[in-house]
């Protein structure tokens, strides 16, 4: 009797679950939709922005192949029992991307090109063409195309650990360009006796071999055990002189223009080269019970703050470049 019991309340629970997926709103979307459609599988939204607009506690959304250049943010939270699920439509590859792809170049002379933009993210600009991870206007240049080889060069001097404004390092090899101008310094210490570390700064001032600059930083030990005067590997980017070699880019934060030089001097195709527009592909921020499922997100952060939220089989690319 107990074992005829049992089976009633397992039947029981595997229809009322059967029930409650059939149920559940499933929202569709596509790149060949329109918000302005329903959400249904034959007549899909466009955006994720609409399908999340909808979206209620126990909704499914289904996202259609491709790159969607939006950021997840649902209008309201799932339940324990009911998350709102985000997930691609089975079998098939959605990319939500921080970036956006860019097209209408015009030449800057030679073998630079241009592209005026409307947003500014500072140091969280980031630019690439297809695979390749564009670098920073730099010298010298990243000639081994290797962005973990720091591809530098050793100083031949500098300030020591107990100057902290007014630092300097000198090098004759440094080109005399504006490298106060929004130029900045990368330096690798590697002084005997106390380890390795980088810091960074932003140049003040330059003279033909040397660049000046503020070395302040939270910990002391930084400069203290790492000061320019001890030597060590370094770069500077950041201005528009040193954009010279392929696969790099600079910004004019003035004028919101993007330049870049690729391979060959060749002009970007429509939609090839991509720069950061947004630094959150999921913002789940004041949100409960949302499940990420199945997705890749390329070039921006994710905010998962809240209880309940998770994400399953998906996977991160460039979430935080700066």
């Amino acid at each position: 009797m107990k074992l005829i019991n049992l089976f009633k309340v397992v039947i029981t629970l595997v229809i009322l679950f059967s029930f409650s997926n059939i149920n559940a709103q499933r929202i569709y979307v596509s790149k060949k939709g329109s918000d302005t459609n329903p959400g249904t599988v034959s007549q899909p939204f466009k955006t994720i922005a609409k399908a999340s607009s909808v979206a209620k506690p126990g909704s499914v959304v289904v996202i259609g192949e491709g790159t969607y250049e939006e950021t997840i943010k649902p209008a309201k939270s799932g339940t324990a029992g009911s998350p709102i699920v985000y997930t691609s439509k089975q079998g098939e590859k959605v990319i939500i991307s921080a970036m956006e792809a860019l097209s209408g170049w015009t030449s800057d002379g030679g073998s630079r090109w241009k592209k005026t933009v409307n947003w500014d993210l500072n140091q969280r600009n980031f630019v690439m063409r297809g695979t390749t991870v564009l670098d920073l206007a730099r010298w010298p240049n990243n000639t081994d195309g290797d962005r973990f080889t720091l591809n530098s060069l050793r100083n031949d001097g500098g300030s020591q650990d107990q100057v902290s404004r007014n630092a300097f390092l000198t090098d004759r090899e440094i080109p005399n360009w504006k490298w106060s101008n929004g130029g900045s310094i990368m330096f690798y210490g590697d002084r005997p006796g106390s380890g390795w570390t980088t810091w960074r700064a932003w140049i003040k001032s330059q003279s033909s071999g040397r660049v000046n600059f503020d070395a302040i930083k939270n910990q002391n030990w930084i400069i203290g055990s790492h000061p320019p005067g001890d030597f060590g590997d370094y770069y500077l980017e950041g201005i528009k002189e040193a954009l010279d070699y392929k696969n790099e880019w600079f910004f004019d934060t003035k004028t919101k223009t993007l330049f870049v030089q690729l391979p060959g001097g060749v002009k970007p195709k429509n939609d090839e080269v991509k720069m950061a527009r947004r630094t959150v592909t999921v913002d789940l921020q004041g949100r409960n019970y949302i499940h990420i499922e199945n997705l890749a997100l390329f070039g921006g952060n994710v905010l998962i703050k809240g209880t309940g939220n998770k994400l399953k089989g998906t996977k991160v690319l460039y979430g935080s470049m700066t």
